[in-house]
């Protein structure tokens, strides 16, 4: 039996490819996870040859291609196994409410999430709640007092007369 197997918090890549991006946005946007580059989809692994020039390409797809920044959310870390290298990378759950592929924005392309070992585009829905969570804190909104003591239409209204609005 292999030691590494595919999860709701685990991805297992043979090779480095650009869709890493988007298995970094999913996790970003669900419960966390972890991508072991170097290993295959049956657990089999195979190790990574270009190991500097991987890790810079992920750096770079961290910094560059995925919106709000996620660096503080994300390390790595070299691992060896059966004499070869393995490339762990480490996603928590995004501090932000949403995260996504700079190149397709918020939509449901370049808004993704982890379901049970693969990536899903979130609905329209799910974005805007989301997207609307990253502006407008609700629960600070409903307990938070006026400091206005003459909160009634009447002085609404006086103050939109006043002013000449109407």
């Amino acid at each position: 039996m292999n030691k590494y197997v595919e999860s709701e918090t685990f991805e297992l890549k043979e090779k480095y490819t650009d869709t890493i991006a988007k298995e970094i946005v999913s996790f970003l946007n669900g419960a966390g996870g972890t991508i072991l580059i170097g290993v295959k989809d049956n657990g089999v692994v195979v190790g990574v040859d270009k190991i500097d020039e991987t890790l810079r390409k992920i750096s770079d797809i961290i910094t560059s291609q995925i919106e709000p920044n996620p660096q503080d959310e994300i390390s790595s870390e070299l691992k060896f196994d059966k004499g070869k290298t393995i490339i762990a990378i480490h996603i928590n759950k995004g501090l932000h409410p949403i995260y996504c592929q700079k190149k397709y924005g918020f939509s449901s392309v370049g808004c993704t999430i982890r379901i049970g070992t693969s990536c899903k585009e979130m609905t329209s829905e799910q974005i805007k709640i989301r997207y609307e969570k990253k502006f407008i804190d609700t629960e600070y909104m409903l307990k938070r007092r006026s400091h206005s003591s003459d909160l009634s239409f009447r002085g609404s209204r006086y103050t939109i007369l006043k002013k000449g609005i109407v």
